[in-house]
């Protein structure tokens, strides 16, 4: 990674056959594509590796065949860097997927070796900045409540088992010095078969006891305070009724609004939120010894920092300090170079960069162009997909989820 590039980690975590492998392949195929940089805002460019290549030919199949791909039996990483409309620079920021095989998931490995390597795997995986939890909307839809119960219950023995491993191994992981993966999404694949929008989707879960207490339990596991705080709906490549085929005629129907779009931004976002809660606690403990230090914030500071904010929010060097030595914020730290791009610019800048042509700008406000630009651009996804009902986001004050 360059030495002003941002990365966005994401772990992708579900039991066989959920649509891992079909998820990231259509993502990489329709917003590959040119026409997602106009309705979208930006494009994904998967990189030209064998990860990126196997993406590539399962896509072909998906389009022109109407075959799914086959599952993942191997651990892989996907890395995608973003192209904006209107900027000729490439984002500073990249997009890296981590699949956890479904097979790993049901605990199934074939020798010794490969036992430790799902170890290892998951270790690594575990400090992304983002945790995906997948469910599949057909068996939800089938099984109800009890698949989302024994789903969740599931990840729980899948997280406890890994950490007696880790005990056994003298490595022990450790997920309350919160370098650990903080943020943990929801997202219900194969949407297409469902009546209900993302918030009918949490009223029925939420209304059942016993989930809510699998959660409780889940998150205790992974040590953190909440489990959830989004629920996105994708439906990647439908299925043709009666048959194992994909549904061409309303896979290209659903092009333009099967969730994918909105998986990068609502992650991005997750952590961009994370931080603003951890930053206030780190702000409060201060505040209480009598530091006067946080005097040093701009004015309003901490009203601008959400990336969902039309303002440009401002990073002081006790931030960019906190950010790289603090273990609290490493996963923001990677996303440094991409925040920090904005961090001193004024909105007059911010119009003054938008107002030249390509050849006027130099290196640093191309920067600025396309930061600034990817940030509206996701903005405007999110708010799509809310409006469409295809993302539910809690509101924080009235989380059930926060324990």
């Amino acid at each position: 990674m360059a030495k002003n590039q941002g990365q966005l980690t994401i772990g992708l975590f579900g039991r066989s056959g959920c649509g891992k492998t079909t998820l990231l392949s259509v993502f990489q195929g329709i917003l590959g594509m040119d026409n997602s940089l106009e309705r979208n805002g930006y494009q994904v460019v998967v990189n030209d590796d064998l990860a990126g290549a196997l993406l590539k030919r399962n896509y072909s199949c998906i389009q022109y065949g109407a075959q799914y791909p086959e599952g993942t039996d191997k651990e892989a990483e996907y890395v995608f860097k973003l192209r904006i409309k209107g900027c000729r620079k490439f984002a500073p920021l990249e997009v890296v997927f981590y699949d956890y095989p479904g097979k790993w998931w049901d605990g199934v490995t074939k020798s010794a070796d490969e036992t430790q390597v799902r170890y290892e795997y998951f270790r690594k995986i575990l400090e992304c900045q983002v945790g995906i939890l997948m469910f599949d909307s057909g068996k939800y839809l089938i099984e109800g409540h009890k698949y989302i119960k024994n789903t969740l219950d599931q990840f729980r023995a899948t997280i406890a088992n890994i950490k007696d491993d880790a005990e056994e191994d003298e490595r022990p992981i450790i997920f309350s010095d919160e370098s650990q993966t903080r943020q943990w999404i929801f997202v219900f694949t194969k949407s297409d078969v469902l009546e209900k929008n993302a918030k009918d989707i949490y009223d029925d879960i939420m209304s059942d006891s016993l989930i809510k207490e699998e959660i409780k339990s889940l998150a205790e596991e992974l040590e953190i305070k909440s489990l959830g705080e989004n629920i996105l709906l994708i439906s990647a490549a439908p299925k043709k009724a009666g048959t194992e085929k994909i549904d061409k005629e309303a896979f290209e129907k659903r092009i333009d609004s099967n969730g994918l779009d909105a998986l990068a931004p609502i992650c991005f976002d997750a952590v961009i939120k994370d931080l603003k809660r951890s930053l206030g606690e780190e702000k409060q403990k201060l505040s209480d010894g009598g530091n006067g230090i946080w005097n040093d914030f701009r004015k309003g500071f901490w009203n601008s920092l959400s990336f969902l904010s039309d303002t440009i929010y401002s990073l002081t060097p006790l931030i960019e300090s906190l950010l790289v030595k603090n273990k609290r914020f490493k996963a923001a730290a990677l996303l440094l170079p991409s925040i920090k791009i904005l961090s001193e610019v004024s909105a007059k800048k911010i119009e003054e960069v938008m107002s030249k042509s390509q050849d006027e700008l130099s290196s640093k406000e191309k920067d600025i162009l396309t930061t600034y630009t990817l940030q509206q651009s996701w903005k405007t996804v999110l708010d799509r997909a809310i409006e469409e009902g295809r993302l539910f986001s809690i509101n924080n004050e009235d989380n059930e989820l926060i324990l």
